[in-house]
């Protein structure tokens, strides 16, 4: 049985740890998306809840702010269940507004229309697959037929250089972008995983790139990301196993054919900047001398 306790990815922990416990990142991430430019950080409620459909599951970060709530996601993959993810979290969301509000449930009841803050729903993705700037993901898309409840998730991809005019309404938002993009090259280059993120703090530090935040933080946000990178890295693994065996429609193969399978997974690893030679051939359990010497190079 699946554990529903998901061990989530590195960077949706520290997303949160960015603009879900710093409020003043909180304020300028929800002024880059509804396109305000609010001051006062006070005024600003955050909220973080349970997921509806998985228990002790967080979703990233909700905000509430005068008339708007905002749902804010972050996602490494793409996931086109985000909007029934939503559907859950605003109905929470609005529950407790509610109670809030109104001390009370029966006013639900009443001849009276029950005033809400507007929703609104944004998907950060940060993932290496390549994604267009913005997707619009519809919870009626998953119907067989028309229904009468609609749910929009605005997928936003905010790897550097895309969404520009995005990251540059929200500094924190851009800073950490450039963070994990200097990772994955540090990646791409050969480096260990300490070594990635060792690498990388050190120069957005100098460079004054979410430099107040990665001082503050540094162990935190170390740990995170060193044990992150790893979860990555095998899930990675396992996406493009699945992608293979469904696009060649093969659940087994002869032994060369899988020795084959494996060789060529080595390189889509490598040419994603996840891994080097050495840990895609550890972890796909190839020998590196094979790989290097194969005909074909």
């Amino acid at each position: 049985m699946p554990d529903n306790n998901i061990n989530r990815e590195y960077k949706d922990t520290l997303f949160k740890l960015i603009f879900g416990e710093h409020k003043k990142y909180a304020l300028a991430l929800y002024n880059a998306v509804n396109h305000t430019d609010y001051t006062d950080e006070s005024e600003l409620v955050v909220k973080t809840l349970r997921d509806a459909l998985y228990v002790d599951v967080k979703n990233d970060v909700g905000y509430v702010f005068h008339d708007i709530m905002n749902l804010i996601e972050h996602q490494a993959s793409f996931n086109p269940n985000m909007p029934l993810r939503g559907l859950g979290y605003f109905a929470d969301m609005y529950k407790e507004y509610i109670s809030e509000a109104f001390r009370a449930s029966s006013v639900l009841y009443s001849e009276k229309l029950v005033h809400l803050p507007t929703p609104r729903y944004f998907v950060l993705y940060n993932g290496i697959r390549e994604m267009q700037d913005d997707l619009d993901l519809k919870l009626s898309d998953a119907y067989d037929n028309k229904g009468d409840i609609e749910v929009i998730a605005h997928m936003l991809n905010i790897n550097k250089g895309h969404n520009k005019t995005l990251l540059e309404a929200c500094r924190p938002l851009k800073d950490y972008a450039e963070l994990i993009d200097r990772i994955r090259g540090q990646k791409a280059q050969g480096c260990t995983n300490e070594e990635a993120v060792s690498t990388a703090m050190n120069s957005c530090i100098e460079d004054g790139v979410l430099e107040e935040f990665l001082r503050k933080e540094r162990d935190k946000v170390e740990n995170i990301l060193i044990r992150g990178l790893t979860e990555e890295e095998k899930k990675e693994v396992e996406r493009i196993n699945q992608e293979y065996y469904k696009e060649q429609g093969l659940k087994q193969g002869l032994e060369e054919g899988r020795t084959l399978t494996k060789l060529e997974d080595v390189d889509k690893l490598v040419a994603s900047g996840v891994l080097d030679p050495i840990k895609a051939c550890e972890i796909l359990g190839v020998s590196y001398d094979e790989y290097k010497n194969r005909p074909d190079q």
